[in-house]
């Protein structure tokens, strides 16, 4: 990283926790790059902004740490994320985005997240299905929280990929 940004400096390593960091010299911002679940495909990241905004992302195989708030699919497996979270001027918020499959068809994985939708008090903005596949786009009131699931199915196993975001 050093050799490749020269105004990047690190500031130190842990063996135990498998973590660097780095600032960058220009504009003092700080990263820590996380190794530990790297053999398990994963990436951590975490910045520390110039005026102590601080953010977290995850690259990588699994769901990551998604929040509460987002419905998971019954017996979906997750097969990659990138998860994120963090706070700027405008305020908190998070978002991911992770792919998931189940042997359930796409008009079952449809209804769940439509229904879940309802549920939570979103307005359910888009429903499209087709016989393969569909879309369910939900927001809540002020856009503070938005999931967008698109569903995919064919031969074998139905995959979906669920997007979320929420600003606090």
């Amino acid at each position: 990283i050093t050799a490749a940004n020269p105004d990047a400096e690190v500031l130190g390593t842990d063996v135990g926790s498998q973590t660097v960091r780095i600032r960058d010299r220009k504009t003092g911002e700080e990263v820590t790059l996380s190794f530990d679940d790297i053999k398990k495909g994963r990436l951590k990241f975490s910045a520390t902004g110039k005026n102590g905004e601080v953010a977290n992302m995850e690259i990588g195989g699994g769901e990551g740490k998604l929040p509460s708030w987002v419905p998971t699919y019954p017996g979906a497996k997750a097969q990659g994320n990138m998860t994120a979270n963090g706070g700027g001027a405008d305020g908190m918020g998070e978002g991911g985005v992770v792919t998931f499959t189940t042997p359930d068809p796409a008009s079952r994985v449809t209804a769940f997240y439509e229904a879940k939708c309802k549920e939570m008090g979103m307005t359910v903005d888009l429903t499209q299905v087709s016989g393969s596949g569909g879309m369910v786009m939900g927001s809540d009131e002020g856009g503070k929280r938005t999931l967008s699931v698109t569903i995919g199915g064919g031969n074998g196993d139905t995959t979906f990929v669920l997007t979320y975001g929420r600003k606090r």
